[in-house]
């Protein structure tokens, strides 16, 4: 007897089509989508129109799409979701679009609509560089209990990330840790693992090294087990970051180059091309400049091409710093020169610590009037005390101590102490 056709969607093709439709505007990938009894090889013969999901898959994907299995099953809907054409000119960059159709829908009365569309206002904010404006839209849309779990885990983790921007620190990890809870009571492997590395960031930051190791040895397996390689690679950055932060060099040029080798065959470039920056200051700390510069010179047309100012400055460091040791004195000084300007509308902490490296530069090329500038550039810029304040005021004290200013450097000394004691652990 012929199977008789489901009386729940409309045509397997449409339905895939637009599943396939919705993660895109989403800006998620087929794995991203992924759940228990929802595979990537089963989402992709959805997608293809050669499967047909269950009711319950469908809800499953609505929810986590920003949509309704209504919509998804018969495509008869599309009012459903008053927001889809802004999320989806959001994805395709049209931000003015975007920004309209979110305002227009967070006027109405619906509570759950609202806070949705000041999440994405709050996105739009954070992509900006408006930090402020991008806390408070994340907050407010928090606030409503009704956003769905990936709503609010994404909310999440761009208000943990705009507020440690701006050196809220304690909030930033109240807010890291409210998304992994979340995502540890939601079963969702990926989100926890994503929010562990982001806390172990933080830390490592801060300077809580043993917090963060102990952090990322929990999800070390789990990781490695989804066989997802932006999660890998992440775990293998924070890795990298940790060793290096304890002075373990190998160990930490071993996870970098991991971390680039798991991204490199993937459609991540320019994650990969970061990971190879980080391997070019780990070269360079480990005295083998040659290979830094050849690490700093295959990473650098993916992050121009990005258009990161941030990424590209600091990549430009580190060249400058293998130059400099390789006695190219005045290529460093002008590659060096010319990384200082995009630090300067960079977030405060980043700009305080790219002066810092440049200053370093300069010092190690023997322009210690240059060196003392920056560094004073950068404890100015700096917006928290933190261990690499501490090492600023130290190299400042260097400098007026080797310049015959033994006042001056006492002081500068005292000061590196002084934030070194009341550094949070």
């Amino acid at each position: 007897m012929p199977r008789r056709p489901s009386t729940h969607i409309d045509d397997p093709a449409a339905v895939g089509t637009r599943i396939r439709t919705a993660r895109l505007a989403a800006g998620l990938k087929q794995r991203e989508l992924t759940f228990e009894g929802c595979t990537p090889a089963y989402l992709s013969r959805v997608e293809a129109g050669q499967r047909i999901p269950s009711l319950q898959i469908l809800t499953k994907l609505a929810e986590r799409l920003a949509t309704t299995p209504e919509f998804l099953a018969t495509g008869k809907h599309p009012e459903a979701d008053p927001l889809f054409e802004a999320e989806l000119a959001a994805r395709t960059g049209d931000t003015e679009l975007a920004r309209r159709l979110y305002l227009q829908a967070a006027k109405g009365d619906a509570p759950v609509l609202t806070a949705r569309a000041e999440a994405g206002l709050g996105r739009l904010a954070f992509d900006d560089g408006d930090r402020d404006a991008a806390i408070e839209l994340f907050e407010r849309a928090l606030a409503e209990p009704g956003l769905s779990f990936t709503e609010r885990i994404a909310a999440l983790e761009l208000l943990g990330k705009a507020l440690a921007l701006l050196a809220r620190f304690d909030e930033s990890r109240f807010a890291f840790d409210q998304g992994l809870t979340a995502a540890r009571e939601a079963h969702d492997r990926l989100a926890e693992i994503r929010f562990a590395v982001l806390l172990a960031n933080l830390l490592i930051d801060r300077g809580n090294l043993e917090g963060a190791e102990e952090l990322l040895s929990t999800i070390i397996d789990d990781a490695r087990k989804t066989r997802d390689p932006l999660a890998v690679a992440n775990l293998y950055w924070s890795q990298a970051r940790l060793h290096l932060s304890q002075h373990r060099s190998d160990l930490a040029a071993r996870y970098a180059r991991m971390a680039h080798a798991t991204l490199d065959a993937t459609e991540h470039t320019v994650n990969a091309a970061r990971a190879l920056g980080l391997l070019a200051h780990i070269e360079n700390d480990r005295g083998n400049h040659a290979d830094a510069l050849a690490y700093a010179d295959e990473s650098a047309p993916v992050l121009a091409a990005a258009g990161n100012r941030l990424d590209v400055g600091m990549l430009m460091l580190e060249k400058a710093r293998a130059l400099g040791a390789l006695d190219q004195r005045e290529e460093a000084i002008g590659i060096a020169l010319g990384a200082i300007p995009r630090f300067e509308n960079a977030h405060p902490t980043s700009a305080a610590r790219g002066y810092a490296v440049a200053a370093e530069i300069f010092e190690e090329l023997g322009e210690r009037a240059r060196a003392l500038e920056l560094y004073e550039l950068a404890v100015d810029t700096s917006p928290t005390e933190d261990r690499h304040l501490g090492d600023m005021y130290r190299a400042i004290g260097e400098i007026h101590e080797a310049e015959g200013r033994p006042g001056e450097a006492l002081e500068s000394f005292k000061r590196a102490l002084d934030v070194q004691t009341r550094v949070p652990r």
